[in-house]
């Protein structure tokens, strides 16, 4: 990975590496429980958040 002038960053293929781990179902339903928080929470953030002022 290298940056760019503007503080960009560039990847290269040979920086990105995939993993496989095997879940159970257990397993399987708590990371989609955990995802789907991080996700709704990422589109609705909670109510005492502050949102920065436009221009």
């Amino acid at each position: 990975m290298r940056y760019t002038a503007d503080c960009k960053f560039i990847l290269k293929a040979t920086d990105i590496r995939i993993a496989f781990y095997q879940l159970d179902f257990l397993q399987w339903m708590q990371l989609s429980l955990e995802l789907e928080r991080l996700i709704i929470q990422a589109i609705n953030p909670p109510y005492n958040v502050k949102i920065s002022a436009r221009d």
